[in-house]
């Protein structure tokens, strides 16, 4: 995919929050591509009088710790405290009023973005979805070429997804109500559904995304599968640790792992039924989580003993909780990428997922873990069993998983995101599959 540039290639990018940890941006400034990163509430270095202000408040401090990235050259950072100080008033606010006080916040975003790239005779703008309509329309005609990074599956088919969950749950309703594309109103829906009409290339990191895409509409041949990467998960435990947590794990119950929003997106209740359904005497389901809670709607009555429930940990909490699980369950209905898939393989974990959770485009069925169709209770019930059931086989698919996510960086990500970039902008453009990126392993079967 890679060509030849014949001239300096500017791009602006525009992301609102530290959505992957600012890779994106990161990739084009390694590649020389990087114009400008336009976002709100970046901390920089040497901070503005905004900035300052923003990080003496209490329900913003902590976010501010985690808006940089060390490797990014703060110069090419147009950071906008003031739209992030509106987005956080317009949560606080909720409702309707609050819902406009957002979207024109995001817009004036993207109207800054545009107004730098017109300025700086950029060649694209890279902006990620759910903010990107505004900014698309705007450049209809300007010659400056529009690169969505669609983060989540088509509005249309998450809402379908769900509509058909709800039909089979009447029950989980309201938590199914929850979700933005089933309580946002129709014109929001039509808006997102409009990004990867307008977009001339998109970046997907999930062959299930593209696939949505493609169901609905949009031309598979402007579409590219990038996954995600992950760093070592010694970033946060030392060798020592990692030992001790597995030490633990060897010496106690049988430990299942899930982590994500407690919520039936992530069908939670389909992992839930799977355990009630085995003998759960010698073994643990660890819930890790934070954000929309719908635990009250999961365990109406009371949580079972063998439930454990973790909020709102550290990212060294969470890594000795991979440390010490034996395997990792992400049930997903509709799911962009579930990173923590990656995470769990890092710490040598089989995983069981479903085809909706970006787990094919990682690992294969069989070797470093179990793709499980959705909604099927009976299907993680069984693939749970034959791992807690076979420890050497339980060993050999973490060793695989292990392997499969040393593949797998955020550098590898990087080089994908700026080659693509680059080739849009030459015009040489060539769609990647995900599934090229799975390398096969042998795995001995083991009783």
């Amino acid at each position: 995919m890679t060509c030849v540039n014949t001239k300096r290639q500017r791009v602006v990018v525009l992301q609102p929050g530290a959505r992957d940890g600012y890779q994106v941006a990161w990739a084009l400034q390694e590649a020389g591509l990087l114009d400008v990163l336009v976002t709100n509430g970046y901390s920089k270095r040497r901070p503005g009088i905004l900035q300052r202000c923003a990080e003496i408040m209490p329900g913003v401090r902590a976010m501010a710790a985690q808006r940089r990235c060390p490797m990014l050259d703060d110069d090419l950072v147009v950071s906008r405290w003031d739209v992030e100080l509106l987005s956080h008033i317009a949560r606080k606010c909720g409702g309707r009023s609050g819902g406009v006080l957002s979207d024109g916040v995001e817009n004036w975003l993207g109207r800054i973005a545009v107004s730098r790239a017109r300025q700086r005779h950029a060649d694209a703008i890279l902006s990620y979805s759910y903010i990107a309509y505004p900014v698309f329309l705007k450049l209809q005609g300007s010659g400056i070429l529009r690169i969505l990074m669609q983060c989540h599956p088509h509005p249309r088919s998450v809402q379908r997804i769900l509509m058909e969950e709800e039909k089979r749950h009447p029950e989980l309703g309201p938590l199914l109500g929850m979700e933005r594309e089933m309580s946002s109103g129709g014109r929001y829906v039509d808006q997102l559904s409009r990004e990867p009409e307008l977009a001339d290339v998109i970046i997907v990191a999930s062959t299930f995304t593209k696939t949505t895409l493609v169901e609905n509409g949009i031309c598979d041949s402007k579409i590219t599968v990038v996954p995600y990467g992950t760093d070592s998960p010694r970033l946060h435990l030392d060798d020592g640790e990692i030992a001790r947590a597995r030490r633990e794990r060897d010496g106690g119950s049988f430990r299942i792992l899930f982590v994500g929003q407690f919520t039936q997106r992530k069908g939670l209740s389909y992992l839930i039924g799977a355990c009630r359904s085995l003998d759960m005497s010698s073994t643990t389901l660890t819930l890790v989580g934070r954000g929309l809670d719908g635990l009250d709607v999961l365990f109406p009555n009371e949580t079972p003993g063998w439930v454990r429930i973790r909020k709102c940990i550290s990212d060294r909490e969470l890594a000795i909780e991979y440390a010490s699980a034996d395997l990792l369950v992400l049930p997903s209905l509709a799911e962009g990428f579930g990173h923590v898939i990656l995470e769990a393989m890092a710490y040598g974990l089989p995983v069981i997922a479903t085809p909706n959770s970006g787990a094919p485009d990682v690992i294969r069925h069989g070797e470093g873990g179990y793709i499980v169709p959705c909604a099927d209770a009976r299907g993680l019930a069984a693939a749970i069993e034959e791992l807690r059931a076979k420890p050497l086989l339980r060993s050999a698919m973490g060793l695989n998983s292990a392997n499969a996510a040393r593949r797998f960086t955020w550098e590898r990500f990087r080089v994908k995101v700026a080659d693509c970039v680059s080739a849009a902008i030459e015009g040489c453009f060539q769609p990647e599959s995900g599934d090229d990126d799975i390398e096969a392993v042998t795995l001995k079967r083991h009783g």
